[in-house]
């Protein structure tokens, strides 16, 4: 899996999400217990917004505002872009930066924040009914590495609650949603 391909389309996934949430839909609940659609999309705004501050040098963003306002589409569209020129940047993928578990490549960035995209994007979209919208492929590419992991943390206070059964039938992203915790 190319990790700034698989950072494209999740980009693209969760800007097409983002843009389809109306107002009136940023406080219905979503599977991430006790956040709300404003909270989800100001999670990966700031994720997003965090990632580029690691690469470029800048000041981290404020964990603790509201980088919504309102506008979830914009809010996603303006830190994809600030995050899609800090990945673009000469050599990014080879140098070293700091990544939430200590130093790592920029090429680790990149897929670490392709994988975040995509699962949250499985979030919003379940949370506002556009279930339909999504990229299957890319779950099930995204899946398959996850697979790859020897340990994911689960539990409480971590990124991933334990496995959860998925329908036979069910499709790529819900089977990623159900291996990483989500109730489908």
């Amino acid at each position: 899996m190319d990790p700034m391909e698989t950072f494209r389309r999740a980009a693209a996934q969760a800007d097409r999400l983002a843009g389809a949430v109306r107002a009136d839909q940023l406080g219905d609940p979503t599977p991430c217990r006790d956040w709300d659609v404003r909270t989800l999309v100001n999670h990966v705004v700031t994720g997003n917004l965090l990632f580029a501050s690691y690469v470029t040098g800048q000041p981290a963003p404020d964990r603790s505002a509201d980088h919504v306002v309102g506008d979830a589409a914009g809010a996603m569209r303006m830190s994809l872009a600030v995050l899609t020129e800090a990945f673009a940047m000469e050599g990014m993928l080879d140098r070293t930066y700091p990544t939430p578990f200590g130093d790592g490549s920029g090429t680790l960035l990149v897929d670490l924040r392709g994988k975040e995209l995509t699962v949250h994007s499985w979030d919003l979209a379940r949370a506002t009914d556009q279930v339909t919208a999504l990229d299957q492929s890319l779950f099930s590419d995204v899946l398959d590495s996850f697979h790859e992991v020897p340990a994911i943390p689960r539990g409480d206070g971590k990124a991933f609650g334990p496995e959860r059964p998925a329908p036979p039938d069910a499709s790529p992203a819900d089977r990623l949603a159900a291996f990483l915790g989500r109730e489908v």
